[in-house]
């Protein structure tokens, strides 16, 4: 700012008082500036908080769509083990004589025992902390408490899948009653058993070799047009739309020949051993062969309030999967 002389401030009208207060150096009228160059409004003010919320995903939970959503309450939280009763029809016969009592039938009893294992999360959130959430249009309350559901499913899914190590608690692909996994021919590119590797032709054997498997293991009380689950890991799921020269792709194939196939997607298929298959007849002869059990869905207890903070304790039980008859598992691990 170029300075101005007293004698052309007092030519125009300005006396020695006034040009005092117009111009002082340092002050704000002053060629450097005193306070901080800015854009004249904090940044917040001009910026849009979207008021819908979104939630991050976790991996499906899928363990009861294989069992068709069969899933049931056994006992509850004080409940220390549970026992599942199969029996088997014995006996045998002899040839018919008016004075004889030939042949027997019996039937024997198997109590397959499995524990109650019990599993808890607390959600918790401070009064300062609830109030800043509201704020920014956040429930914090309701989001927290939705928070512990979840991780308590995510858990329930993983226990009907794995089991729970070093108890009497096994899932839909450890359970120790299982026939052990076939595996693939090695017939793609270079021998490889891998379904990366294969034809359409070549893939869809695979799944029918699977299908032979259960129905030997069933010994023939399992047909094409009974209800069938197909589960396997996502990834492998989307080798079934691999298509031939002609446009008839694997899932053409299998719909074409099953006449009620279910085929279920999930990541706990993709295991450390290898991408794992399983063939099951979920229902054979009206009775389910596997169902998932829990003691507990989720209990909620009661809030607890503190000096200054809300904390709420959540609990469930779970047996695990029950599978009644292992033979109507079969499965195929390493495509």
């Amino acid at each position: 700012m170029a300075r101005i002389s007293l004698d052309t401030l007092r030519r125009k009208g300005f006396g020695g008082e006034t040009y005092t207060r117009v111009y002082q150096p340092g002050m704000a009228l002053d060629a450097a500036l005193v306070t901080a160059p800015n854009m004249g409004v904090p940044a917040e003010l001009t910026t849009f908080f979207d008021p819908e919320v979104v939630t991050v995903l976790t991996a499906v939970r899928r363990a009861r769509a294989i069992t068709n959503g069969k899933e049931v309450q056994k006992g509850d939280a004080t409940t220390a083990s549970a026992k599942f009763p199969v029996i088997e029809y014995a006996g045998h016969t002899e040839p018919y004589n008016d004075f004889a009592n030939g042949g027997a039938a019996t039937v024997n009893a198997n109590w397959v025992t499995r524990d109650n294992y019990l599993f808890s999360t607390t959600r918790r959130y401070g009064d300062l902390e609830e109030a800043r959430n509201s704020l920014a249009k956040l429930n914090l309350a309701s989001a927290t408490q939705k928070a512990a559901a979840t991780i308590i499913d995510v858990d329930a899914n993983r226990f009907y899948f794995r089991g729970v190590a070093g108890l009497r608690i096994y899932g839909l692909v450890n359970d120790p009653s299982l026939n052990a996994n076939i595996t693939p021919a090695a017939t793609g590119t270079g021998d490889s058993p891998l379904w990366k590797n294969k034809t359409t032709e070549q893939i869809y054997q695979d799944i029918l070799t699977l299908f032979q498997e259960l129905v030997d293991q069933m010994g023939g009380n399992v047909g094409e047009d009974d209800p069938l689950v197909l589960a396997m890991s996502p990834g492998m799921a989307v080798r079934l739309a691999t298509a031939n020269q002609l446009g008839i792709s694997v899932m053409k194939m299998l719909n074409d020949y099953f006449g009620n196939l279910t085929i279920v997607k999930a990541p706990e298929y993709a295991t450390a051993s290898g991408e794992l298959m399983q063939f099951i007849a979920p229902v054979v002869e009206g009775q389910e062969s596997i169902f998932l059990a829990f003691s507990e869905k989720m209990y909620a207890f009661a809030p607890v309030r503190e000096v200054s903070s809300i904390k709420q304790k959540f609990r469930a039980g779970t047996y695990g999967a029950i599978i009644r008859r292992p033979a109507a598992v079969a499965g195929m691990i390493g495509m």
